[in-house]
């Protein structure tokens, strides 16, 4: 039997539009470092367009286009959590509607990580610590002294040297770096009222050392390294 005339052409009139619900196929978790950006892509299995329908922390996020991000693009901070339970586990449901207003919706988790993080530290202390000229630093210091010469502190020739700057330190713990640039024997070190770890080969060393304070900071060579020892900078600023 045709069924034709107004019901439509033959079974067509019966038919209607798409009515499958688009599939989600972003994932509905993932995690993102402190003091970073949030860029989680949203895709689903057809053209949908994306929007925030709720979650607990709905308020902490936006979406651009096809990709959740944190409110005004901002970062999060993790010993600072503002998640409704603030356990850095951040809720949000987003809907994917395709053409036909078929709608799936999606409930995402998006988990904050700690940063390990440097200590804040004050302002260098040490003048002129990358040798650049000989001023600012006591030379004579030891059984013979320490020369300035090439961008470097030079170890003297006899025995133990010094080079010293003359500051108040108060008590406290300073971040030190110390460049050496060549040492064949001996060693040598920083001290901030107290002394830092000897050195016995060239490198890069970052130390905190706990000082009980002191009218001075330093480098010195061991009688070891008598003629032999060259530094390149020295860094020293409090731990606040």
């Amino acid at each position: 039997m045709f069924f034709g005339g107004k019901y439509g052409h033959g079974m067509g009139g019966f038919q209607g539009g798409d009515r499958i619900a688009p599939t989600v196929t972003s994932s509905a978790s993932a995690s993102v470092e402190e003091n970073a950006t949030l860029a989680h892509a949203l895709t689903a299995s057809e053209t949908v367009t994306w929007s925030i329908v709720g979650g607990a922390d709905a308020a902490r996020f936006e979406i651009s286009g096809s990709t959740l991000r944190w409110a005004a693009n901002g970062t999060k901070d993790f010993e600072a959590p503002d998640d409704a339970n603030t356990d850095n586990a951040y809720v949000v449901n987003v809907r994917a509607t395709d053409l036909s207003s078929n709608v799936t919706d999606q409930t995402i988790t998006i988990t904050v990580t700690d940063v390990a993080e440097g200590p804040v530290l004050g302002p260098e202390l040490v003048v002129n610590g990358d040798f650049a000229t000989d001023s600012d630093w006591t030379l004579d210091q030891g059984d013979s002294a320490c020369t300035i010469s090439g961008g470097e502190l030079h170890a003297g020739v006899e025995e133990q040297s010094f080079a010293q700057q003359s500051i108040v330190l108060p008590a406290a713990t300073y971040h030190t770096v110390l460049i050496v640039t060549a040492i064949a024997a001996g060693d040598v070190g920083v001290g901030v009222g107290t002394s830092g770890t000897p050195r016995t080969a060239p490198g890069t060393y970052e130390e905190d050392i706990v000082s009980a304070g002191g009218t001075g900071i330093a480098v010195g060579f061991s009688s070891g390294a008598a003629g032999n020892g060259a530094v390149g900078s020295v860094s020293v600023r409090q731990v606040l």
